[in-house]
């Protein structure tokens, strides 16, 4: 099996790691209050800087891009990292480790932190079927 790895500020491929064996200080977070500054954010779409100039020079002049890109002015969906750090959710973005300036959102780390609010949700749903069951009970 494979490894999952991230490119380190000066470069290196670091291999990441969810193994217990590699942590110290450890501390699980049971409620949903990370989960629920999730829900204060709305997805977004943009189109790339970097694509719009270049087909934009496309158009003007011919000149073909740099690389292989839609040339139809692709959208892209996700989130804006500067909306995260707003909401509190600092620990979901990726900064530059010299200038601290935001470069990008850590996405795999968001689906974890949606399992408080997720177990929530579940053990309300649970809750409500048996009150439902009970009340129809009560009145058979």
């Amino acid at each position: 099996g494979g490894s999952s790895v991230q490119i380190a500020s000066d470069g290196a491929l670091t291999r990441l790691s969810s193994s217990i064996k590699y942590k110290t200080d450890v501390q699980y977070e049971t409620d949903a209050t990370t989960s629920e500054k999730f829900m204060t954010l709305d997805p977004a779409t943009w189109q790339d800087k970097g694509e719009v100039e270049q087909l934009k020079r496309f158009h003007e002049t011919g000149e073909m891009p740099d690389r292989a890109m839609d040339m139809n002015g692709r959208r892209y969906y996700g989130m804006i990292a500067e909306d995260l750090v707003k909401a509190g959710l600092d620990d979901f973005v990726l900064r530059d480790d010299i200038t601290g300036e935001l470069q990008g959102i850590q996405y795999e780390k968001i689906g974890i932190a949606l399992i408080p609010m997720l177990r929530e949700h579940n053990n309300t749903i649970n809750e409500l079927k048996l009150e439902i069951e009970r009340l129809k009970e009560a009145i058979k």
